[in-house]
């Protein structure tokens, strides 16, 4: 019952910071969107409060008499959608309209010309960032044991790892804690000599490592990422992940489809805009998972080496198997005077039949005679 109370109480921290970030979003995303547009598009200017959950995204103009002259006509238009001059009695039509007037407007001056929702459009971009903004709190803050909801789970993915290691090296006549102790050549050497598959190495330093940042003795923040990635995510969501993946590129090209048959006007595109972010995020995902995990899995690489050991093995015996071959054949080369071994060995067993043949005969004799 506590550990189902601790396990409620991070999963309740998690998804509390997971909403404050990306609420944070939502309530300064206009202002973080101009500062990038000034930043780095200065061509384009920023109207986010044209219309109720629209940007406006056009030309940056020149402030000459062609671009006040432009400008004008722009705020016009502008004054018509926020007053509902298109359309007093439908909100919904007089932003129509008011597109319609702004397109118009647009094509005659040569602009360009953007209309996007922005929930529809980074909503999965903000999600994205409040993850892992709630991944990095609850493993590297400090704050309560059953508020940690990622430290909870890296340690257990430790004691699991110290569980299994323990089991090993007592297979293996070794002692744990020593190993722990040595150095890591020392360790290697050591593990290599014993019958533990060579893969343990990696596995000993990686998990004295997060011992030593647990402790503090070390203080690389990486530490924790690379053993949580390498030993719990991989692992467990290795192919999830792949399969999102998979996913988010059809959502892609199902998307480019529909801007392709013109479904999606190319002054809309939030829906595009939308797609491309959330194939960024899983092929960043799938980036992560890739640089924090093994070259290979670990039962792969323990078969490869009782593969190698097995040929070993083999070779071992084969010729052990030839040298008796080898030996027993040059001696009955010797003993046959030039006879092949088959020959020898079928004379042998003549030989032997003979002699028993000799020792049945032998009493019947004696009898008759008496």
């Amino acid at each position: 019952m506590a550990t189902a109370n601790k396990n409620m109480s991070g999963y309740l921290t998690f998804f509390a910071i997971v909403a404050i970030v990306f609420g944070g979003f939502l309530t300064f995303q206009a202002s973080i969107a101009g500062l990038l547009i000034e930043r780095f598009f200065t061509g384009y200017e920023l109207y986010e409060s044209v219309m109720p959950g629209k940007w406006i995204i056009m030309n940056r103009l020149v402030m000459d008499d062609e671009g006040m002259r432009i400008r004008m006509k722009r705020e016009d238009v502008f004054t018509k959608i926020t007053s509902g001059e298109f359309n007093p009695k439908d909100q919904v039509l007089n932003d129509l309209q008011g597109r319609a007037e702004l397109k118009e407007k647009a094509r005659d001056a040569g602009d360009t010309l953007y209309f996007i929702d922005p929930l529809l459009a980074f909503s999965p971009l903000y999600m994205f960032i409040a993850l892992i903004m709630a991944f990095l709190m609850t493993l590297y803050l400090p704050m309560a044991e059953s508020l940690s909801l990622i430290r909870q789970s890296l340690e257990r993915v430790y004691e699991q790892m110290e569980f299994s290691l323990k089991k090993q090296c007592e297979s293996h006549q070794l002692a744990f804690e020593t190993l722990l102790g040595i150095d890591s050549r020392a360790r290697m050497d050591m593990i290599r000599e014993s019958t533990l598959p060579e893969v343990t190495v990696k596995e000993m330093d990686d998990f004295v490592e997060l011992r030593n940042w647990r402790e503090g003795s070390k203080g690389n923040p990486l530490v924790p990422l690379k053993f949580y990635f390498r030993y719990h995510v991989t692992a467990v969501y290795g192919n999830m992940i792949q399969g999102l993946v998979a996913g988010g590129a059809a959502i892609l090209i199902f998307v480019i489809g529909l801007r392709g048959l013109k479904l999606i006007p190319p002054e809309e595109p939030s829906l595009i805009l939308m797609a491309l972010s959330l194939e960024f995020i899983l092929l960043i995902v799938l980036m992560l998972t890739f640089a924090g995990s093994a070259q290979e899995e670990r039962l792969d690489r323990v078969v490869k080496e009782l593969e190698a050991e097995q040929r070993d093995a083999i070779k071992q015996q084969t010729d052990a198997l030839q040298r008796i071959f080898d030996s027993m054949t040059h001696e009955g080369l010797r003993r046959t005077d030039g006879m092949s071994m088959a020959d020898y060995e079928e004379r042998k067993v003549l030989d032997e039949v003979l002699t028993l043949l000799r020792k049945h005969a032998k009493p019947e004799k004696g009898t008759n005679g008496g």
